[in-house]
């Protein structure tokens, strides 16, 4: 069976385009398997992907033992990397069960199941440790309509603008595929704003759900903002994947959105953005674009910030008049937060948006030498703002030079960091 036999699904296509731009990304001279695991998992609209969630995969997790089962592949930059021969069997299994399963085009779901029935792969020990078996991915899939039918995320965004990838944006067009989780989440903010304002509720619950609503709201803009210029620059996937639709449960990993950000402000009073958006750089032509889409976050922050310290630029000052002094704590603990935000992430370390503007002007041997050291860069970080040192000196200084430019009294935004933490 050949497969001219066949017709890739608009899904399984941009599996194989994101496999080979991941390859080229990492240097790796082909494409193997495991890259095809990796676009399986990044396309959000394959069956694949459904089929792997409806089995109680945790992606996430099954993308970083992917990602640590590839990290020892010889590094080749190559131009255009070609398809492996363990890659072209991947292929010529899954046409095969596109047979089977009589359905005329070969599509995510097919390359599954052939990564599950080449034993020989590192791919096929992965899924089976994440106890997905080809007897369990047959019987779903079967059961299930077809991948241009199929919605395979049902927490996929409708795309209301009727954008398609490659079309000129306009304010209107983004405004239409915002989504209605966004709006909502703003309506609540501003709700808990009025009760910290006219004292309706515990002064401490009120700031606390004000301040998180606003943090959150704030962490969907730095997200977008990333996504706009990868949008700008060429990466049309992140339409697909909802990352232009501010919802931010597109943004969310567990870890790196809720549980890091907690313990940073818990520790510190650190407001570090914990929203994720995986971008394709190698859909990114040029060097310049995929830095500005690294510095792109924090200038949203940064706008943020100034958004927020508008009403003490202009001379309110509750401190003096005492009024509504529970709201005006709050506001200004959320606009410290967008500075700490914003000085944290432009610290030149792997992980951060100040690491990802310089990248793409460092040398491609100090860069791979860096990526090597990249699971201590929480480490690096807790040495260098949790015990006494110079930089932690100079980013509370710098902190403060922020603050006080803005207008923003830190003892006003203290006071509301002791409302915030109501534990």
């Amino acid at each position: 069976m050949t497969e001219s036999h066949f017709q890739y699904s608009s899904q399984a296509s941009r599996v194989m385009q994101w496999a080979q731009a991941e390859a080229k990304r990492l240097e790796h001279p082909e494409v193997v398997p495991e890259h095809m695991l990796l676009g399986i998992i990044e396309e959000e609209r394959g069956l694949a992907r459904f089929v792997l969630r409806s089995l109680g995969v945790n992606l996430e997790l099954l993308k970083g033992e992917v990602r640590a089962a590839i990290a020892d592949l010889p590094g080749e930059p190559v131009e255009i990397p070609p398809f492996s021969e363990g890659a072209r069997k991947i292929l010529e299994l899954g046409m095969q069960s596109a047979g089977v399963l009589e359905r005329p085009y070969l599509g995510t779901e097919h390359l599954l199941i052939g990564l599950l029935r080449d034993i020989s792969s590192r791919s096929y020990s992965i899924l089976r440790r994440a106890d997905v078996t080809y007897a369990r991915v047959l019987e779903k899939v079967r059961n299930m309509p077809t991948e241009g039918i199929v919605r395979a995320d049902s927490s996929q965004d409708s795309n209301r603008a009727g954008v398609k990838p490659g079309d000129r944006l306009t304010i209107f067009k983004i405004l239409a595929m915002v989504s209605p989780v966004f709006w909502l989440l703003l309506l609540a903010t501003v709700f808990f704003g009025m009760q910290a304002y006219h004292g309706g509720m515990d002064e401490k619950a009120a700031v606390f759900l004000f301040v998180t609503g606003g943090w959150i709201l704030s962490v969907s803009l730095h997200e977008f903002g990333h996504a706009l210029i990868a949008y700008l620059g060429g990466d049309h996937s992140v339409l697909n994947k909802g990352y232009l639709s501010l919802n931010p449960l597109r943004y969310t990993h567990g870890f790196l959105s809720v549980v890091l950000p907690l313990l940073f402000l818990a520790m510190g009073g650190i407001g570090l953005p914990g929203g994720v958006v995986y971008i394709n750089t190698a859909a990114i032509k040029k060097r310049s674009t995929i830095s500005l889409m690294s510095a792109a976050g924090p200038i949203v922050s940064a706008g943020c910030a100034l958004l927020l310290s508008l009403p003490f630029i202009f001379g309110m000052n509750p401190l003096n008049s005492g009024q509504h002094i529970v709201f005006w704590s709050g506001l200004a603990f959320l606009a410290f937060l967008q500075v700490t935000a914003v000085l944290f992430n432009l610290l030149p370390i792997p992980g951060l948006d100040g690491y990802g503007i310089l990248r793409p002007y460092l040398p491609a041997k100090l860069v791979k030498q860096i990526g090597s050291f990249g699971s201590l860069t929480f480490i690096l970080i807790y040495l260098l703002f949790f015990n006494d040192s110079v930089v932690q000196e100079y980013f509370w200084l710098m902190v403060q030079s922020s603050l006080s430019f803005l207008k923003i009294s830190i003892d006003l935004a203290m006071q509301g960091l002791f409302l915030y933490r109501f534990w």
